[in-house]
């Protein structure tokens, strides 16, 4: 998908100087969501530094998801911040800023004091860095819309693909720094200081993307002082059915890759007992496997057929789940079930954003897609260990000790991916009544002319 994408982009009838800004805008992305994946994958290593061991239970895990989650919840307030002071100051002092507190929050994080050192103030002082970094995350990513809508006065939808692609190259990145720290450090290691390391090529990134703006990027001018700027999350009142359409879909989406990337993961620990180096391995291996998988669909994949594909896949996802679970159970076929839950992530990675795009018009597509993309997937992937929790609740409140932890887990798995199975349908439904294809698929064809 990131090598097709960047393929588009000398494809399309796009200038040198707009591909420039597009990449520019894709770097957000990319750093957005490696902050997400290792957050995911590295929070069974930090758990035990933000809380007692022996403090590991069910409210203190859905603690460490909610911290998680309001990183996501307070993006708009970061969006607004943007809107209003734009327009006030200029576009080297909001980004010096904006970067500025995200290497902080990130740095925070990946110093952050165990509970034995600073007691209860280890969570509060995480929760303080994942508020800041959702402000600057969010004011970040409004930026970018600002900065394309002045900078790419045609053409600005194409941007999707820069953004998307910054997305999956983040989200890659994420995964190997976890699989390099699990290759090199052992058990002991990690938990002492090797977890910390991924949040440390957080800060790396974030350097890194800072210096490129500085030599490489074209401030916003000061004759667009006066601009309006509309914040993003207003999509939702001016085409809710689209945007929440849209959301669910990528919510899916964003539901499996959390599923595969982060509870996965945590629940062979947790509930398995299997090493770090074993899971970062399975993991790996899995990766690598599905990847190749997509490289032989991914030609296969149209506009035209990307509904059809969804819906397959949306019917072939509770018995994924519940081969999963089966596998979990019984220790049986693990590389197998993890293998299919990877693959049918990475059909929704591909077939997702083709989709939702018909959603929006030409001239609010970017801002849509992006918006839709972007937040359904943190939202509803980040909602189910806390959906797993409460339904766990009330499972053991009925059941009393008659189920084993790791069936309740399971319980809430099925029941969660049963809701958002139901929802995605009821999207696609809505397809029909408002996605437009026709300019896509005209683009479609006069790309596979050039091929």
């Amino acid at each position: 998908m990131i090598i097709r994408n960047i393929k588009l982009l000398y494809l399309l009838d796009i200038t040198p100087k707009e591909r420039k800004t597009i990449f520019m805008s894709s770097l957000s992305g990319l750093v957005e969501f490696y902050d997400f994946i290792i957050f995911g994958l590295m929070g069974i290593y930090f758990a035990r530094v933000i809380f007692r061991y022996s403090d590991m239970g069910s409210w203190n895990v859905f603690i460490l998801f909610m911290i998680f989650i309001l990183g996501y919840m307070v993006k708009p307030i970061g969006m607004k911040i943007y809107s209003q002071c734009a327009t006030c100051y200029s576009s080297k002092r909001i980004n010096i800023t904006l970067i500025t507190a995200l290497f902080v929050s990130s740095l925070v994080i990946g110093l952050l004091p165990s509970y034995s050192e600073i007691g209860i103030f280890s969570p509060i002082l995480l929760m303080i860095a994942r508020v800041l970094q959702g402000i600057a995350s969010g004011a970040e990513l409004q930026g970018e819309y600002d900065h394309l809508s002045i900078k790419m006065t045609r053409n600005h939808s194409f941007a999707i693909l820069g953004f998307i692609t910054g997305n999956e190259i983040g989200q890659l990145l994420g995964v190997f720094a976890y699989r390099g720290v699990s290759y090199y450090f052992n058990q002991a290691q990690l938990e002492a200081y090797g977890w910390r390391i991924p949040f440390f090529i957080g800060c790396a990134l974030i350097t890194i993307v800072f210096i490129i703006r500085v030599i490489y990027g074209e401030p916003i001018s000061d004759n667009y002082q006066k601009r309006s700027i509309m914040p993003s999350y207003k999509l939702l009142g001016f085409m809710p059915a689209q945007t929440l359409s849209a959301m669910t879909l990528s919510g899916l989406k964003g539901g499996f890759i959390f599923l595969y990337l982060v509870l996965v993961p945590f629940c062979m620990w947790y509930f398995m007992g299997y090493s770090y180096q074993k899971i970062s391995h399975i993991i790996f291996i899995t990766t690598i496997l599905s990847t190749i998988f997509v490289i032989i669909i991914n030609p296969l994949i149209t506009f035209v057929n990307s509904p059809t594909i969804i819906k397959l896949s949306i019917f072939m996802t509770l018995p994924t789940i519940l081969l999963l679970a089966w596998s979990f159970i019984n220790n049986q076929l693990i590389y197998l079930s993890v293998f299919a839950i990877a693959s049918l992530s990475n059909i929704f990675t591909l077939t997702v954003p083709r989709v939702i795009s018909g959603l929006f018009p030409p001239a609010l597509r970017l801002y849509g897609v992006t918006f839709s993309h972007q937040n359904g997937f943190v939202l509803f992937g980040g909602l189910i260990p806390l959906f797993n929790i409460a339904i766990g609740h009330l499972v053991f409140y009925f059941f009393h000790n008659q189920i084993k932890n790791h069936h309740v887990f399971f319980i809430g798995l099925i029941s969660y991916f049963l809701l958002m199975t139901i929802a995605s349908l009821i999207a696609l439904r809505k397809l029909s009544k408002y996605a437009n294809y026709d300019d896509l698929m005209k683009i479609s064809e006069k790309i596979r002319k050039h091929y």
